[in-house]
């Protein structure tokens, strides 16, 4: 038999204090993959520029 009061309503409460957190951390997350692609990109056309200008 349940008691009156005790848990009711915790997992409510612990999601949404939870979730967030874990929204902020796949963001972060998200976030360093795009900057890591970014500087890969920039890194690429950057060899390409100088390999071009070493070619003439």
């Amino acid at each position: 038999m349940r008691t009156v009061g005790g848990d009711r309503g915790s997992f409510t409460a612990e999601l949404a204090a939870g979730l967030p957190a874990l929204l902020l951390l796949l963001l972060a997350g998200l976030t360093a993959v795009n900057a890591v692609s970014a500087q890969a990109g920039c890194l690429h056309a950057a060899r390409e520029a100088a390999l071009a200008a070493a070619r003439g």
